[in-house]
């Protein structure tokens, strides 16, 4: 229960960018104009809808 792995993938190949993720591990996009998005969900073992 106290234990676990967690992993965040990006690829940016020109306009194209590609997330995985597992875990809790956040990826967060800042935009030049100061917009953030975020591009991954948290997984976590506590919500069992995943």
């Amino acid at each position: 229960e106290t234990s676990g792995t967690t992993v965040t993938f990006v690829i940016i190949d020109g306009w194209t960018v590609t997330v995985a993720s597992v875990g809790d591990s956040r990826c967060i996009l800042d935009s030049q104009g100061g917009c953030i998005s975020l591009l991954t969900v948290d997984h976590r073992l506590e919500e069992n809808a995943e």
